[in-house]
């Protein structure tokens, strides 16, 4: 089955670039193009997106953290990708915490941004190395809060493989869990922790771990 894609991007040249590359690889349906969150939001067809690739800087009173905070709750299980040239740590923190389940940088090889597809498809939260970077050095030196999410043992357990990078087949494999149950543990951290998404509740923990 292929992975239907959809694009937010103003700029014309990355939208006509990665219109072709995924049109033309195997595996990948591009499902719509939008130049604007307000038009994504108006006719983006939710019913049968999986990822979409959203740019931060768009035009119109939406950028593209308000994107993705609006699509997140319109369809929870919609995979998200910020793709931007936006490299700053505010910007990072708005849209893991708005929902993306991953940000990658548009100087990003195209080959590298359809491993990212994959990776965020089989459950992963895939970044460009310098923002991963940016991510951990970032909750790093914050404040640390004396907030206690109230994860159980097997909760922390789950956020700490989730930082690693294992997906949720791997977290089944690896606890010994049915897939259903990863998904109902994920689903209580996600609560807990006030978060809608993996990479969110990742950088979360580590800002105050």
């Amino acid at each position: 089955m292929s992975t239907t894609i959809s694009i937010i991007e103003d700029d014309p040249k990355v939208r006509d670039a990665f219109s072709t590359i995924f049109t033309g690889t195997p595996g990948y349906e591009l499902l719509s193009v939008h130049g604007s969150a307000e038009e994504a939001l108006r006719d983006l067809p939710l019913a049968k997106a999986q990822v979409v690739l959203v740019d931060i800087g768009l035009p119109g009173e939406l950028n593209g953290v308000d994107c993705i905070r609006e699509l997140v709750s319109r369809k929870t299980d919609l995979i998200l990708l910020v793709f931007t040239v936006f490299e700053d740590n505010q910007t990072l923190f708005e849209a893991l915490s708005a929902g993306a389940s991953g940000y990658i940088l548009k100087r990003t090889p195209p080959s590298e941004v359809l491993d990212a597809i994959q990776e965020a498809v089989q459950g992963g939260a895939p970044m460009s190395r310098s923002i991963a970077r940016k991510v951990l050095s970032y909750f790093a030196k914050g404040t640390k809060s004396e907030h206690d999410f109230k994860l159980t043992q097997r909760e922390e357990d789950i956020i700490r493989s989730l930082a690693r990078g294992l997906s949720d087949k791997e977290l089944a494999a690896h606890f010994g869990l049915s897939p259903h149950t990863v998904r109902v543990h994920l689903k209580n951290i996600y609560a807990k922790m006030h978060v809608s998404s993996r990479s969110a509740a990742v950088a979360k923990f580590q800002g105050h771990n």
